[in-house]
């Protein structure tokens, strides 16, 4: 009997991973998704085109064309977010993330200052910080003693999320 199969790419890519891409057909499997980054070392990308089924990759890098992608909507996500802030009042919103060198950090800083200058909000370097996550929580603590400070904080992911959410609740 044929059937699908489900993987979960480890954090740290070994040999196991690598192993169940190859032996997906012969366990009768007929087509599999791969949830999450996927390593993208020529072994792997190379296992994927070589295992003799469909693959499909979710919520992988949009950069990662040697297998068929389903992403997460970045851009949209940020819109509907910040939008949200700014119906509920809010002006003065000021966005934390890392270098944008993977895509989804490129689609979301680029949201999140379509929105602020579709609403006539100041897109400057006050209020879109590139930084590593380690430096937020000064960075946050001086931006929250000004006197005209930020009313929100639009974090690019869950690692400056939580940081900035510790800092503040501290």
């Amino acid at each position: 009997s044929a059937g699908l199969s489900l993987l979960l790419p480890p954090a740290v890519p070994g040999l196991k991973f690598d192993q169940e891409i190859m032996n997906l057909q012969s366990q009768g499997v007929d087509g599999a998704i791969i949830i999450g980054p996927t390593p993208l070392r020529k072994q792997v990308v190379s296992l994927i085109d070589n295992c003799g089924i469909p693959v499909v990759c979710a919520d992988s890098y949009s950069a990662f064309t040697q297998a068929s992608t389903v992403d997460r909507d970045n851009v949209t996500s940020m819109k509907i977010g910040v939008e949200h802030l700014v119906t509920q009042g809010h002006s003065r919103i000021m966005y934390f993330g890392s270098s944008p060198v993977y895509q989804c950090f490129v689609d979301r800083m680029r949201a999140f200052c379509e929105v602020k200058q579709d609403n006539d909000l100041p897109v400057d370097e006050n209020t879109v910080r590139i930084l590593e996550a380690d430096r937020v929580p000064n960075l946050l603590k001086e931006v929250l003693s000004r006197d005209a400070r930020h009313t929100a904080i639009v974090c690019a992911d869950e690692p400056f999320g939580i940081v900035a959410w510790h800092t503040i609740t501290s």
